[in-house]
């Protein structure tokens, strides 16, 4: 709707995770060249790390379309889900044609397809997205996947993809020997308060608007005290800036017009929390597994110590929870707002029609008289 009015060829601030509108910030920099250094050094497991919105899949999307046709992908979304059915839906993404549900004879057809894709000269690479939601148990039968290797390479390498829980449930001591096979492992975070500006600023050239100012220094930093920098709430904060200053025919989207909008989207200020760390709970959990564990005073203290890590680190996630549920809220703000639009392009459609009718009718009756 605003398209035509502030001279967009498509709409700068679209949700879907499209790479034609990457920013490479400094994080999202270093998430690419950490993923495809991996995937041409074939390290086997890949693990990527981000709260919700921060861009995970769409740098996923834009290594995939710099992955060569000698490259087979199999990309799984839907993470809840048994071992079995993962591992189904793998080879069917693959494009394997197989019938049994049998899960040796999926893993000895897995196996031979891999085998063949050696043969010519291909990777093999599966992407699991969402990666924060599968179980103990199906974490270690994707570590059984990695087993599938020639004497001297890998079959196959997985990239693992998930909000900040994943990194939580591979320090689980039953998951040590994943863990000990994860070689690129990186956290994607927020924006920072320069690279806000320089993100509103790199979607509208995207979108053909390179060189007008329509965000003033002002509306984006409000933007930032609001979205803290996680780039999906900037684009439903600016893309419900663009209708409102469409609809009231402002050049500008000034700070006024985004406290507007928040206000209407009913979005608090978003608090950015620090990443956990448990590294001294999953140390004693593993030693306390291999029954290496002293039993002494100091051993006692980290314990403790590594106690309450884990339960700050446990107060972390429910607050990221409580985020992730005023992003939903968020969302579904945006879904209304865009439904209003809808709305609003019939109407104007609507009064259109009705003027070029009576423009018809005044010409008609002056013709008469």
């Amino acid at each position: 709707m605003y398209n035509h009015y502030y001279g967009f060829h498509e709409k700068p601030f679209s949700l879907t995770p499209d790479p034609h509108f990457l920013y490479l910030s400094k994080a999202h920099k270093r998430a690419l060249a950490y993923l495809i250094y991996g995937l041409q050094d074939k390290k086997g497991f890949i693990t990527i790390t981000g709260g919700i919105g921060v861009g995970k899949t769409t740098i996923i999307q834009a290594v995939m379309k710099q992955l060569d046709a000698n490259t087979t992908v199999a990309r799984v979304i839907n993470t809840k889900v048994s071992p079995l059915q993962l591992l189904k839906m793998i080879i069917r993404d693959f494009g394997i044609e197989t019938n049994p549900d049998n899960k040796e004879d999926l893993l000895e057809r897995l196996n031979q397809f891999l085998l063949e894709q050696y043969a010519k000269g291909h990777n093999a690479v599966i992407i699991i997205d969402e990666a924060q939601n599968l179980d103990s148990p199906t974490l270690e039968e994707i570590r059984l996947l990695s087993n599938l290797e020639t004497e001297k390479d890998k079959l196959l390498q997985i990239i693992l993809a998930g909000q900040p829980e994943l990194k939580i449930t591979l320090r689980l001591p039953e998951l040590r020997q994943l863990r000990q096979r994860i070689t690129v492992s990186y956290n994607i975070s927020s924006l920072s308060h320069d690279e806000v500006g320089e993100y509103i600023k790199h979607r509208l050239a995207v979108a053909g608007v390179e060189e007008r100012e329509i965000f003033v220094p002002a509306a984006v930093e409000e933007i930032y005290q609001v979205s803290g920098g996680i780039p999906r709430l900037i684009n439903i904060i600016c893309d419900a800036a663009l209708v409102t200053g469409y609809v009231q025919e402002s050049d500008l989207i000034t700070d006024s017009l985004i406290k507007e909008v928040i206000n209407e989207l009913q979005i608090d200020a978003i608090q950015i929390y620090p990443e956990p760390s448990i590294s001294g709970s999953a140390t004693n959990a593993e030693a306390e597994t291999a029954g290496n564990h002293p039993a002494d005073d100091l051993s006692h203290q980290k314990q403790a110590q590594s106690q309450l890590q884990l339960e700050k680190g446990k107060r972390l996630l429910e607050k990221q929870n409580e985020l992730n549920l005023k992003q939903e809220k968020l969302c579904d703000k945006l879904e209304q707002l865009l439904k209003l639009e809808r709305e609003l392009i019939i109407r104007e459609n609507n009064i259109r029609k009705r003027e070029l009718e009576l423009e018809w009718e005044t010409k008609e009756h002056s013709k008469k008289v």
